[in-house]
């Protein structure tokens, strides 16, 4: 309760977070069974299912490295909502892809979208106070430690709904769902010949749903104002450990000695200058 309410105390900080579930809640999700994913429905070896790994991994590295270039020219927020995108394209592929090509088009496409977290915690770093910036960390990093444990509950619910199989023991190729053959007394499943499913993976499609929700919420980000946990200060009070701004340290000083001269409190720059600081 208590995280909740700090949560809602600030609107950026609020939307941050909700981007955040919404968008890491069908990656975890997505991590938890993809590769069981790939060998069965894909007919991946172990082999493949290895290189796919590493192939992902290294081009997710040089993704984090241009994440720094990303920042300075599109912004904080627009950085975001392009992780945003090429996540909810990414499971859409993963979701209709029924081709080996297709789920390595879909690797490539979710190794770029890796930059998402990333991106969002550089942009709490640089518009957050500079005293609440665990505080404010912490909220962001304990609402994906709850998707961690929501999305594979919420993939493995959706697999069972669609009657699709994840079991090592059931053909590879190609994935089906499971139906009772009303002539087989015995109570077993069978699998039918030909693939009667138009979504061969139905939670990655309902997990790229929710990304166009986080993406519908990202938009609405302001990438200028300062959050806290309590009330919103104006950008030229932000980033102050003291909690108070400079303006206010000088209005003090001068208030103080009686005259107009810069005393201990005063600020080292202009008082125009105090927002870049």
């Amino acid at each position: 309760t208590k995280f909740v309410l700090q949560v809602g105390k600030d609107h950026t900080i609020l939307m941050l977070c909700v981007t955040v579930f919404l968008s890491y809640l069908p990656e975890a999700g997505q991590y938890s069974c993809i590769f069981v994913y790939l060998k069965l429905a894909m007919g991946f070896s172990n082999v493949m299912v290895a290189i796919f790994i590493a192939v992902v991994g290294i081009l997710s590295v040089g993704a984090q490295i241009v994440l720094g270039p990303l920042m300075r020219t599109l912004g904080g927020k627009h950085t975001i909502m392009l992780g945003l995108l090429f996540e909810m394209l990414q499971l859409m592929w993963y979701g209709f892809g029924s081709q080996t090509w297709m789920m390595w088009a879909a690797g490539v496409l979710a190794s770029v979208s890796s930059i998402t977290y990333p991106a969002i915690s550089a942009f709490v770093s640089m518009h957050s106070d500079a005293d609440k910036q665990g505080l404010v960390q912490g909220m962001v990093t304990g609402m994906r430690g709850l998707c961690n444990g929501l999305g594979p509950a919420m993939f493995g619910v959706i697999f069972y709904l669609f009657h699709v199989d994840l079991n090592d023991d059931t053909p590879n190729l190609p994935l089906k769902p499971s139906f009772v053959d009303e002539n087989n007394r015995t109570g077993t499943n069978t699998h039918l010949d030909i693939m009667p499913q138009l979504v061969p993976g139905p939670p990655f499609v309902f997990g790229a749903l929710l990304v166009i929700c986080a993406l519908l919420v990202a938009a609405f980000i302001p990438e200028s104002n300062t959050m806290s946990t309590g009330s919103l200060h104006h950008p030229s009070t932000s980033r102050r450990p003291s909690g108070l701004s400079l303006d206010v340290q000088y209005e003090a000083d001068r208030v103080g000695s009686g005259r107009g001269k810069i005393g201990p409190l005063s600020p080292l720059v202009d008082n125009c200058n105090s927002a870049a600081l």
